[in-house]
């Protein structure tokens, strides 16, 4: 029980400075601290949880439907299911609902008294303190979303094709770069991991067998760059020693959108890196 819930951490806020060195820092220290554990079983596993948003932009699809894939990435099932219906009609999804219709069919303060009349023939109370106008915007800018058109066969296996790529770091970014070689934003993405992983190399975590992992990963939701994790052959994969990663948009988020902060941070889990636990 000590195993999954004792955790030591550490997170990295800064202003400036440079952001790949940082990430390789956090990658070479969750790996030290690891192996302090005396495991000899131990590897990385890495990926980026921005990639999958950058390569989505490349494809130039319209804004709803590439909202709502990079939405649908850290939920495997449904962004399945949006790949099979390449090609089809426009989506069935529920969050699309009649209401939303009709206000998007109005001027914003029409929308805005038509909701809030909703709201007094149902004897709902609305709490959160959103107003009328921003709750039928934001149902509205939901029912745009659901009702984007399909992703085309090409664009469908184009995306099945990233979701394949699982290799050795710099095998990893081969395959991504020849996925959309002419995507400034990805190439950009997959140049600045060219540098992380030469620094990385450079220290003690250049030492481990790793794994790139491209396909987005539901439990890193909040993540938005770097994802690390340390992982023991006895373990398994679903029971990582250690994670971390970057997340400088929850760091804006949380302080009420003020952009240009870095953000990151990782943790060790020691009674899974102590090899004499024998688990």
């Amino acid at each position: 029980e000590a195993e999954e819930v004792l955790q030591i951490g550490i997170e990295r806020f800064a202003q400036d400075g440079d952001r790949v060195a940082a990430d390789a820092d956090l990658v070479d220290l969750v790996w030290r601290a690891s192996l302090a554990g005396g495991r000899g079983d131990l590897s990385l596993r890495l990926g980026d949880a921005g990639l999958f948003p950058a390569f989505v932009e490349s494809l130039g699809l319209n804004g709803a439907l590439a909202a709502r894939l990079t939405r649908m990435a850290a939920r495997p099932s449904r962004l399945a299911a949006e790949l099979d219906r390449a090609g089809g009609p426009e989506s069935d999804d529920p969050s699309e609902g009649v209401i939303a219709r009709r206000l998007g069919a109005l001027p914003p303060e029409e929308a805005a008294a038509l909701l809030e009349e909703i709201w007094m023939l149902s004897g709902i109370t609305p709490v959160g303190g959103r107003s009328a106008g921003e709750i039928a915007a934001r149902l509205v800018r939901r029912s745009e979303t659901a009702r984007a058109p399909s992703l085309s066969p090409d664009q469908a296996d184009a995306i099945r094709a990233f979701l394949t790529v699982r290799a050795a770091p710099r095998a990893a970014l081969e395959q991504l770069g020849r996925l959309a070689p002419k995507a400034a934003g990805l190439q950009a993405r997959l140049a600045d991991w060219a540098r992380r992983l030469d620094r990385i190399e450079a220290a003690s975590a250049g030492s481990a067998a790793a794994t790139f992992d491209a396909p987005p990963r539901g439990d890193f939701a909040y993540y938005d760059g770097l994802v690390v994790e340390v992982l023991s052959d006895a373990l398994g994969p679903d029971r990582p020693l250690a994670a971390g990663g970057r997340y400088d948009g929850l760091q804006a988020r949380l302080s009420g959108g003020a952009g240009g902060g870095s953000a990151l941070g990782g943790m060790v889990r020691p009674g899974r890196a102590i090899a004499e636990t024998g688990r």
